[in-house]
């Protein structure tokens, strides 16, 4: 259901992470050999949490993750591995993915796979894409829980199409236009990016 089209229509345009420029084309690339890492290590479909920094590898492994059709978390490095660990626990997430920069602590027998570099190069891009039922869960988030106690709640592809072409509708970004995402990836209006 992910649309990547948008990879292609723009290749050559660039995009910045933390003032570094990539084009879409190489971020496309990079997003293709994580989903090929995904599939390599029997991961296609399984509930993943993402806690990495706000950089070209984390927006890629979203993509990758989306795009093999599994349901993912995206948690805040710099929330306390006390909350980190409660979020994986409610989400039911099987595998947790970090980069290089990023380690969680604290958060014990939990399978955690760094996305180094070196393991991502291993790999060919993945051509093609898998198909996703539109009503399988794409996020994952939480509400403010209102009782105290956070609830996670799925948001099917379905919904991020129709959300994401209502936004374009209302925001209608051009390749010429720049935007900036600041909030945290673990808040709900993450989904904008």
């Amino acid at each position: 259901m992910l649309d990547q089209g948008f990879f292609d229509r723009y290749p050559e345009q660039l995009i910045h992470f933390n003032s570094s420029p990539y084009t879409y084309r190489a971020l496309k690339q990079q997003s293709q050999q994580i989903a090929a890492f995904l599939i390599d290590q029997a991961l296609s479909g399984v509930r993943l949490g993402i806690v990495m920094g706000r950089n070209q590898q984390c927006f890629s492994t979203i993509f990758a993750a989306l795009s093999v059709g599994c349901p993912v978390l995206l948690l805040d490095p710099s929330y306390p591995s006390s909350r980190i660990q409660q979020m994986l626990d409610l989400a039911k997430i099987d595998i947790l993915l970090s980069d290089e920069e990023t380690s969680v602590e604290g958060l014990g027998s939990f399978k955690n796979i760094v996305l180094s570099s070196s393991v991502i190069e291993k790999f060919s891009p993945l051509s093609g894409q898998i198909q996703t039922n539109p009503s399988q869960a794409a996020f994952i988030y939480f509400t403010s829980g209102t009782t105290l106690i956070p609830k996670a709640v799925e948001i099917s592809h379905e919904f991020l199409h129709q959300y994401l072409s209502a936004l374009q509708k209302k925001i209608p970004l051009t390749p010429l236009d720049k935007c900036c995402h600041s909030a945290s990836f673990s808040f709900v209006s993450s989904l904008r990016f």
